[in-house]
């Protein structure tokens, strides 16, 4: 932890540039509560506009996280309180559970309160945007991101990052877990977040607001190079679709929450399609590692190679949607060849239909299911989904 508040402080030198643009954290917290009183006593949001240091802000809201977390030790309390007091020194965006040591069932869990941390005002659509798109703190730098300029203003995307760790706050307490055990439960929750998140985007900036399709496309970049869990395009897209049509836009904040609970139920990974994910990323992942010879082909080139020959069509669609992206935003310094992109993208698209996700059967899988199934003894209705479907049309 200590490592990342000095490369955070690093940042801050590089790209930080005070200005008025940026998100007043105390209106937020106030629009928040009044918007959701229900959460007063166990959804508490840091102030790093007004306190100076974690201990502070911790010691601010104490008693009342103490009393809504009766049940958690002495020891794991004080433990996610020491986390918490470090992603606030770093002013690193976060949304830190306090769960229950015995409700714990491998990756599923609930809380009994959340600690909500804003982006520091430092962080503005510049850093924010990057990090969205998957760089690392060490590749920071090298990331080139053209933003649009409608896409400039740094209080909205740190309102966008706010809403998003409200919403793993709003949900993580009331998610019924032996509904969703069939999907990748963590991925299931970032597409709940960046889901509110999207919504609340379109209701706060109207319904032209580009970010929320910027941000799936940097989400489905980030997806292609690292882990699945922020792998949330899918939903983004469904929200979108949902604004087109003046769906969003009228919703209550608590109907804002319960819809995007909805979406993400039926756009997250299942459990299945996530284990082929991976290990079809590894593929081109070991390939770009190994191959001596021709380290110069990019390695979106490599996962098409292996996404053409791959039985998974979850797989197949994710790196579809990655070349889609590339049209539609400047993502790359480059310009792109338009017509190459939407071959590729009808190559994968045709090589998916007909086939279905590959069974996964592993004593893990079965173990994670186990405590789920003791506490209610049937499994979850199928439900359609929203899967990638890139919106280039043969």
């Amino acid at each position: 932890m200590r490592e990342i508040n000095k490369k955070f402080k690093e940042l801050y030198n590089d790209f930080g540039k005070k200005n008025d643009n940026v998100l007043d954290i105390e209106k937020a917290i106030q629009r928040f509560y009044q918007e959701f009183p229900e959460h007063k006593n166990d959804v508490f949001i840091l102030d790093h506009q007004k306190f100076e240091n974690g201990g502070q802000a911790l010691a601010s809201i104490e008693d009342a996280l103490d009393k809504a977390t009766p049940n958690i030790g002495a020891l794991l309390k004080f433990n996610t309180k020491s986390v918490a007091k470090s992603c606030f020194q770093s002013k690193l965006p976060v949304s830190i559970a306090f769960n229950t040591a015995s409700e714990k069932t491998t990756e599923f869990s609930k809380s009994e309160a959340r600690v909500v941390i804003p982006a520091g005002v430092n962080f503005g659509a510049k850093i924010l945007s990057k990090l969205l798109a998957g760089a690392n703190l060490e590749g920071m730098n090298s990331l080139k991101i053209k933003l649009p300029l409608s896409l400039e203003s740094d209080k909205m995307w740190q309102e966008y990052v706010l809403d998003h760790e409200i919403g793993h706050a709003l949900t993580t307490t009331n998610v019924e877990l032996q509904e969703v055990k069939d999907l990748f439960y963590i991925n299931y929750l970032e597409c709940i977040a960046d889901a509110y998140a999207s919504m609340r985007n379109f209701q706060k900036y109207g319904e032209d607001s580009e970010l929320p399709e910027y941000i799936s496309d940097l989400r489905i970049r980030a997806s292609l190079l690292s882990a699945t869990t922020h792998t949330t395009s899918n939903a983004i897209d469904a929200v979108v679709e949902l604004n087109k049509q003046g769906k969003i836009k009228n919703l209550s904040p608590q109907e804002t929450r319960d819809l995007a609970i909805e979406i993400a139920a039926k756009a997250a990974f299942t459990y299945d399609e996530q284990i082929n994910v991976t290990k079809e990323k590894r593929k081109y992942q070991t390939m770009f590692v190994q191959d001596k010879v021709n380290q110069l082909e990019p390695i979106e080139d490599k996962a098409f190679k292996v996404a053409m020959n791959s039985k998974s069509p979850a797989f197949k669609q994710l790196v579809a949607r990655y070349f889609e992206s590339k049209l539609n935003i400047s993502l790359f310094v480059n310009s792109v060849n338009k017509e190459f992109i939407d071959s590729k993208i009808s190559d994968l698209k045709k090589s998916s239909k007909d086939i279905e996700e590959p069974k996964v059967n592993s004593l893990w899988k079965m173990i994670r299911e186990i405590p789920l199934d003791y506490k209610a003894h049937e499994k979850p209705k199928k439900k359609p989904s929203f899967r990638f479907q890139p919106k280039n049309k043969d």
